[in-house]
């Protein structure tokens, strides 16, 4: 029963937002549905120190995979791509890559990484860590879907990825990668990748 301004002389403005609710004045509006984020990143160190590109892209594919694997299990599209190098001296360098249009599909985004890892990469220089980060992100559904480049093949790569997610749920991480993540298997025993019992392309 106290007076709005006593509340806001002892309490603040937070005080003023809870008497206002207590009193059945909403300050803020419902939301039945999460926001989509504002980004989605996918990044972690290489466990080494290398300048082999086939280990960087191996990395880089993983990344991919993982965001995909996100965006189609929370039903969202991207429409920005970021990818970025960390050098064995931490400093980072990225480019980044705009899609002509919305999409989780993996294929569209893994070969968009792969023209963007070009920019930043220099050979010779030794990398420690990289990564994707996704934005521009959107709920996929309401959005037009495009029905002049493959629609139905991005389908199919969503029930792909759908179909990967829920065998490596069950039967541990790794268990289906993709082929262009292989020579992640070649470190030692004990390392955070290892050989998959299936590789798809």
């Amino acid at each position: 029963q106290a007076p709005q301004a006593l509340i806001q002389r002892l309490l603040g403005r937070m005080g003023t937002d809870l008497w206002h609710e207590l009193r059945g004045i909403p300050l803020y509006p419902l939301e039945l549905e999460p926001k989509p984020p504002k980004s989605i990143a996918r990044t972690a160190s290489l466990g080494m120190v290398t300048s082999d590109p086939d280990v960087l892209k191996a990395h880089l594919v993983h990344h991919v995979t993982r965001l995909t694997t996100e965006l189609v299990g929370k039903e969202l599209l991207t429409g920005r791509v970021w990818v970025f190098l960390r050098r064995k001296s931490f400093e980072t360098s990225a480019a980044e890559a705009r899609l002509h249009r919305l999409t989780a599909s993996y294929q569209a985004l893994c070969q968009i990484a792969m023209e963007a890892y070009d920019r930043p990469y220099q050979e010779g220089e030794l990398y420690r860590g990289c990564g994707v980060i996704a934005g521009d992100i959107f709920p996929a559904e309401g959005q037009t879907p495009d029905l002049f480049e493959g629609a139905r093949k991005e389908e199919r790569q969503t029930r792909l990825v759908q179909t990967m997610d829920a065998i490596n749920r069950r039967y541990g991480r790794g268990t289906l990668c993709r082929l262009a993540t292989l020579p992640l298997g070649e470190k030692r025993p004990g390392g955070r990748f290892h050989y998959p019992l299936l590789e798809m392309e």
